[in-house]
């Protein structure tokens, strides 16, 4: 009876199990399943959460330090300035051209354009815009494409500086961490300033400023509104948006630009209307170490990447201050380039440069026309293409793509010339096509842009022959201009500074130096006859004839071969050579009496500078290139200047000349204040020569006396005015020179100066066993090219007289006899002379023939004088 309860409690029991395996409802269900997902979602985010942390973690610790950006030293262009401060080169690493401005300088319309394009809400953002990258996300699902990005100024930033260009996750991660930490560390201001001078706008160029300069030859804060929304526009993508390239795509970015500047509020509808209207010209891509000075801006490169190695100088924004003067260098090569244009005239017409098919002929003239860029203007060379032939008219039509017009036959006369072996005649031409064909390919230029018929053009060729010119300060030996050949793209030898060749005639003035060093006076007397020496070398003069008895003086004007040769005699080869390397000639000693013909090899530079002695008054200083270089803190890092010390050389190997007679004594000895300065010194323990690399002292050597000097200096004058360089006499100038022609006219030269500067001249062809042609001598073929340059050059300078210094006198002298001119002396000049050395005796009323005069009037009967292999002086 009391086991009841016990059954009732095992049938709850029962009813409980049965209840629990009772299918579950729905509802039930579809939560255990979200509750299952829900954990499975929380877990996987969970584990992606922890995976991107470790991720941001693993990257964060490699990531670059952002105090680098506070101190800024990008790559910058080092400029090469000429002495008035003018750009004339540029070096930089790769092509890479950024030159840093502050934000100050960059209008306030540039910034807003870059913030309305770029990062509309960059004052308001920590780094990244998270409303911009959501909105950049949809318009690209839209468009099915990307047609926006999402990255704002300070991302872009840590693109450019930070990290590398490469598209991938990772990046845009470091990214994503990097710009926040900019933000926090740098100010808005300080960002811009980064940005700006960072971004790469192509074209080479990297920065705001160096874009306005590549596109537009304008500095940044001289830009227009138009010009800021092209520039603004090129970073997003610098190749398809150049307007070099596809100008209808970077004035469609421009319109982009615009058009949000509006949008902005930065400016009106009227404004952006106004800047679409703009017609903007665009700077020619040039490469400005070509524009002016290629050789001379090469010529210092090699010196500062030799002293300073390259990452200084191609990366270091160095100020390179150099001495050159940009409108005397572009007298210089124009002056170049006129003269051996007409020098190669006298070479021989060679021909069209191509002769085409009718086809090939169209498609050349519409290539001529679509490579144009820039106005036309007179005197300008151009290719075209010959399209017709009027004999009857004596005239050519051609078609220079941008330009057509006629050529006149009196344009083509030049071609007359004919050179046949040693000689040059003229071929009449009467019919131009005697010359031309139709479909040539010639060489033209412009003598006008309008007539009746078109333009009317002159014949032209490219020169073969080369030339070079170096241009002074004789006073300080800064180089004023240097021309190093005909074209630099062609050829980078440089004639003036490597080129050796043998100075012919134009060495002579160191030989006469050297004389009147030794004793002898410019009224000495020196004969002019046939030479025959035992190896069978017979030495002649230009034109074959000799004049006998002569003043060095006149031997000198005259540039007279055999006088010179028993000069150099009677001093001797190894004093010659000597006192030429004093004068900075590196020439080798050698007993060989044609190095009075210049027969050994020198540089146009150092000829140039050795002819600065004499316009100098003795002095001797190597030409100077640069005259500072500062870093790009302004921190000078060298500086030349001439020293304020003159160290004397003394003269060895003086040679006994056994001089006899009243106008054959040495000079007397001058008292000190006559022959130097109260500073000048001893040459012992000077440097030897150039430049100090630790104080930039310039070292001033004396290597000639003031009164030498000046002799000298009125010698070369009678060069000018009665001698080989008279042409130079229509400048009607104080002018000093000489000119310098080698065998079977192979070299061309003229050296000679003013007060204020001294140029050299050299022509002639790079294989230098090739002649310039029959009677190409240095007063045809170098002369003009030295005229022309100094003619500009000097056209606002005052004309000053060559200063005698103390212990110099003057005498009336007979040009016959070199005596004192007498009452009877028909023929006398004012000659000066060291104190001492003037002749005393007066010329005779009648002076009878003296024996080596004999040889004179019978040279024409005997052929050749058969006077001793070592002629000596005439008592």
């Amino acid at each position: 009876m009391e086991e009841k309860p016990q059954d009732q409690s095992e049938e709850q029991t029962e009813v409980r199990k049965v209840y629990l395996r009772q299918p579950a409802s729905r509802a039930q269900t579809l939560l255990r399943i979200l509750g299952f997902c829900a954990f499975v979602i929380g877990g996987g985010l969970g584990i992606v959460l922890l995976a991107v942390s470790l991720t941001v973690y693993l990257i964060s610790r490699d990531l670059p330090q952002i105090k680098t950006l506070n101190d800024y030293q990008p790559n910058l262009v080092s400029f090469v300035y000429d002495r008035n401060g003018q750009v004339i080169g540029e070096f930089k690493y790769e092509n890479q051209r950024r030159i840093v401005v502050p934000v100050d300088r960059v209008p306030k319309r540039m910034i807003q354009a870059f913030v309305a394009s770029e990062d509309k809400n960059f004052y308001e953002h920590k780094g990244l815009d998270y409303k911009g990258i959501v909105r950049a996300a949809i318009k690209n699902m839209r468009a099915g494409e990307i047609v926006q990005g999402g990255s704002t100024i300070t991302q872009q930033l840590t693109k450019a500086m930070l990290l590398t260009p490469e598209r991938s996750l990772v990046r845009k991660i470091k990214e994503a961490v990097l710009a926040p930490r900019i933000e926090n560390n740098l100010t808005k201001k300080q960002i811009l300033y980064l940005y700006l001078n960072q971004i790469y706008f192509g074209n080479g160029a990297y920065g705001v400023q160096a874009a306005a300069q590549n596109y537009f030859g304008i500095n940044v804060e001289d830009l227009s509104l138009a010009q800021i929304a092209m520039l603004a526009g090129l970073p997003k993508a610098p190749s398809r948006y150049s307007p070099y390239r596809n100008l209808t795509e970077a004035k469609d970015r421009q319109a982009y630009v615009l058009e949000r500047m509006v949008e902005e509020g930065y400016i009106t509808e009227a404004q952006r209307d106004g800047a679409l209207a703009e017609a903007l010209e665009f700077r020619d891509v040039t490469e400005p170490n070509l524009e002016v000075a290629p050789y001379f801006v090469e010529h210092v490169r090699r010196y500062l990447l030799e002293r300073y190695g390259s990452d200084r100088v191609l990366k270091g924004g160095l100020k390179i201050h150099t001495t050159l003067d940009r409108n005397l260098q572009q007298r210089a090569n124009e002056a170049v380039e006129a003269g051996l244009r007409e020098l190669d005239k006298r070479q021989g017409y060679r021909g069209a440069l191509d002769h085409l098919p009718p086809e090939k002929a169209r498609a050349k003239i519409e290539s001529l026309r679509s490579a144009r860029r820039g106005p036309l203007k007179e005197g300008e060379i151009l290719e075209a293409v010959v399209t017709g032939l009027d004999s009857k008219r004596k005239l050519v039509r051609i078609d220079a793509g941008v330009l057509s017009g006629i050529l006149p036959l009196s344009e083509m006369k030049w071609t007359e010339i004919k050179r046949r072996g040693e000689e040059l005649i003229r071929v009449p031409l009467r019919d131009p096509a005697k010359l031309l064909r139709v479909n040539d390919v010639i060489q033209v230029r412009i003598k006008s842009l309008g007539g009746d018929e078109g333009a009317i053009f002159s014949l032209e060729q490219t020169p073969e022959v080369q030339g070079a010119m170096v241009a002074m300060d004789p006073k300080t030996r800064f180089v004023l201009a240097m021309v190093g050949g005909r074209s630099f793209l062609d050829s980078q030898f440089n004639r003036a500074v490597q080129s050796h060749r043998q100075p012919g005639s134009a060495f002579k003035p160191i030989v006469y130096a050297a004389a009147i060093e030794a004793g002898l006076t410019p009224a000495s007397m020196i004969l002019d006859t046939a030479l025959v020496f035992d190896d069978g070398w017979k030495p002649e003069n230009y034109g074959g004839s000799f004049q006998g008895k002569m003043t060095l003086r006149r031997a000198l004007a005259k540039s007279i071969n055999t006088a010179t040769i028993r000069l150099l005699s009677q001093l001797g080869t190894r004093y010659v050579v000597h006192y030429a390397r004093r004068m900075g000639l590196a020439i080798e000693a050698v007993d060989d009496l044609s190095v009075a013909l210049g027969s050994h090899e020198v540089t146009l530079t150092d000829l140039v500078n050795a002819y600065a002695v004499f316009a100098s008054e003795g002095l001797r200083i190597e030409p100077i290139f640069i005259a500072r270089v500062e870093d790009r803190e302004g921190r000078v890092l060298e500086e030349h200047r001439l020293s304020e010390q003159v160290y004397r050389e003394p003269l060895l190997m003086l040679p006994d000349l056994g001089l006899e007679g009243d106008d054959r004594r040495p000079a007397r000895p001058l008292p000190a204040a006559d022959l130097r300065d109260r500073n000048e010194i001893s040459a012992q323990g000077a440097p030897v020569s150039g430049v100090d690399p630790i104080t930039g002292e310039v070292a001033i050597r004396r290597v000639m006396n003031r009164q030498t000097a000046y002799i000298m200096t009125s010698m070369l004058q009678s060069v000018i005015r009665e001698g080989t360089g008279v042409r130079a006499a229509s400048l009607a100038r104080n002018i000093a020179g000489k000119t310098g022609t080698t065998n079977e006219y192979r070299d061309a030269w003229f050296i000679g100066y003013t007060n204020r500067i001294i140029a050299g001249v050299w022509t002639g062809f790079d294989d230098g066993s090739r002649s310039l042609g029959p009677r190409q001598t240095g007063s045809r073929a170098a002369l003009p090219i030295w005229m022309d340059f100094m003619r500009e050059a000097l056209k606002d300078l005052p004309d000053e007289p060559f200063e005698a210094p103390r212990g110099i006198t003057f005498a009336r002298i007979d040009r016959a006899t070199g005596l004192l001119a007498g009452p009877e002396s028909e023929n006398s000049f004012l000659e000066c002379f060291i104190d001492g050395t003037e002749p005393t005796q007066f010329a005779p009323s009648t002076p009878a023939p003296r024996p080596d005069e004999f040889f004179r009037f019978d040279r024409d009967s005997q052929g050749a004088n058969t006077d001793p292999p070592s002629p000596a002086l005439i008592p």
